[in-house]
This record gives structure tokens, C-alpha cells and sequence, in this order.
């Protein structure tokens, strides 16, 4: 609960025992600061907390669809373009940090691999597992599949090592976001 809030609000705490007992709620009518969680002297840093704004913009939405169609007929050259487009209308319409631009930075990865050009899918596909970060939090399944993703373009490169790595954060995603009680059949 201490670390979603320090998430939410932007804040870094020196790792410490922290005491989220109810001693902080014996009286109505006093509050004892001494109580508290933490001090002004356990905050480490203050981060910014990214936001997505949704404007009232529909530019993008066309393009997102046609860059679909496109890539399900088949037609890299004209889905590469559309998904171009749609960073570059995110970008000044949204800002660089929002969903279409993370999820078309995504699908270019995986058109860059159509074509063979593995760098450049490494490359975008690190730009949308950033983005997703900065919109979603670390902790979602979305930036574990862009790893395990992202894994599979190092294993095609012969980076077998990046590749465990990249496999790894995927796991410690989800054994973080999946109570260990539950089990997937």
C-alpha cells in the first residue's frame, strides 16, 4: 500500500521498516506525527508523475486502423507508413508519452522483424517498453509482454544473454503483479 501511494505520488523512500500499524488511529482527536510511516529525512527522491491526457482528437484513430488492415494484407510498406504517421500526429497532438504512440512503436518493431532489420526492432521496441513505463508503471502485464517481445528479437540476433535478461524482467513482472497463491492452467 506504502509503495503504490509513493508511486502515485511521485516520491522515492530510503528502504526502510516501515510501521503501518494503528497506533496512528488510537485517538480521534490527536494525530501524532511521530506515528507517521516515514519523515521528511527517509525521502530519497521526488519523481514526476507522467500522465495520459486524452484530448478530444480522433486524428489518429484512421490511421491506426488503416496501419492494421494494412499489416493484416500483408502490405508492410504502407502499414509502416501509417504507424509513422500515427507518432508522428501523437506527438504533436498528445506529446510523446501516450498509448497509440507506445502501441505504434510496438507494431513497427514487429514490421522492422518482417523485414529483417532486427536492430531497429530492438531499438523501437526499447522506445515502447519506455513509454509504457512512463504511462502504466513498471508492474503491468503490457511492458512484460514487451519484454518477452523484445526477448525474442535479442534470441534472433544471437544476444542470448539480453535475451535471458529480457525474459527475466518479464518473469519478475509478473510474479510481482500475480499473487503466488494463484495458478494459470
Amino acid at each position: 500500500m506504502l509503495r503504490d501511494f509513493a508511486k502515485r505520488v511521485g516520491i522515492t523512500l530510503k528502504a526502510s521498516e516501515f510501521n503501518l500499524g494503528e497506533e496512528l488511529f488510537e485517538s480521534k482527536n490527536e494525530f501524532k506525527y511521530e506515528l507517521l510511516p516515514f519523515s521528511q529525512n527517509q525521502i530519497v527522491a521526488f519523481n514526476a508523475v507522467v500522465n495520459e491526457f486524452k484530448l478530444p482528437s480522433d486524428v489518429h484513430r484512421p490511421y491506426f486502423e488503416q496501419g492494421e488492415s494494412f499489416f493484416k494484407t500483408g502490405n508492410l510498406i504502407q502499414a509502416t507508413e501509417r504507424f509513422r504517421q500515427i507518432i508522428f500526429f501523437c506527438n504533436e497532438i498528445y506529446g510523446p508519452v501516450n498509448r497509440y504512440s507506445a502501441i505504434a512503436h510496438k507494431k513497427l518493431a514487429s514490421l522492422a522483424i518482417y523485414e529483417g532489420d532486427y536492430m531497429n526492432s530492438i531499438l523501437l521496441m526499447k522506445k515502447a517498453i519506455s513509454i509504457f513505463e512512463k504511462l502504466f508503471e513498471y508492474d503491468t502485464p503490457v511492458v512484460s509482454s514487451c519484454y518477452l517481445e523484445l526477448s525474442g528479437y535479442y534470441h534472433a540476433i544471437g544476444e542470448h544473454f539480453k535475451a535471458f535478461e529480457a525474459i527475466y524482467k518479464s518473469l519478475e513482472i509478473i510474479n510481482f503483479i500475480v499473487p503466488k497463491n494463484v495458478f494459470f492452467f
